[in-house]
């Protein structure tokens, strides 16, 4: 542990020992989960950035439904459904 990490560690259980994080909202209950979960670790910070900027929202919510789309692909027995599939899956990739 470096001297920043160590100071820093001990400045939080004093604070903790002191009661100062017990008044706070939300305390003692789980975190919200990420829901930068799904995108990979070295670009996260690039999608909040994307994100916050209101530019993120459009492009999840096609892979999404690209996603469902390619999982019904995968799943589909039927010839003419899956060219119908595969067609959808094109067109929303071009997007």
């Amino acid at each position: 542990m470096d001297f920043a990490q160590r100071l820093s560690e001990e400045r939080i259980k004093k604070a903790m020992d002191n009661g100062a994080f017990e008044g706070l909202s939300g305390f003692g209950k789980p975190l919200p989960k990420d829901d930068a979960a799904h995108v990979p670790e070295e670009l996260r910070m690039g999608y909040r950035i994307m994100k916050n900027a209101g530019f993120a929202g459009e492009e999840t919510a096609l892979k999404k439904e690209l996603m469902t789309v390619k999982e019904l692909l995968r799943s589909s027995i039927d010839g003419e459904e899956r060219k119908k599939l595969s067609l959808i899956c094109e067109e929303k990739q071009k997007r």
